[in-house]
């Protein structure tokens, strides 16, 4: 016995159909168009505050021995320390992150 296809629809013909109900019905739920709305919102102020900080001036303490410390002399963005032992390096690294 054969099911009978009172519409005449295929079934990709009829799985199409409800699928495009089910979509265009999401579109016009508010909660979609509010929750989608943030998100957008959020992604646009996410990327228009990290284009500001990226813009910021700001360097980073570098403290390297004399062979190392030629080499990233020129490189922006790091103030560059040299000592003459990796020791006084150390030494200055750990007085210049420590908490008072």
């Amino acid at each position: 016995m054969s099911a009978q296809n009172p519409g005449g629809l295929t079934l990709p013909q009829a799985t199409a159909l409800v699928a495009e109900r089910e979509i265009v019905d999401k579109l016009r739920s508010k909660a979609f168009l509010v929750t989608t709305t943030i998100l957008v919102l959020g992604a646009i102020a996410a990327v228009v505050i990290m284009s500001f900080l990226a813009n910021r001036d700001s360097t980073t303490s570098v403290a390297t021995t004399p062979d190392v410390g030629n080499v990233i002399v020129g490189v922006d963005g790091f103030d560059v320390t040299p000592f003459k032992t990796a020791r006084r390096g150390r030494s200055f690294c750990a007085t210049e992150t420590s908490m008072p």
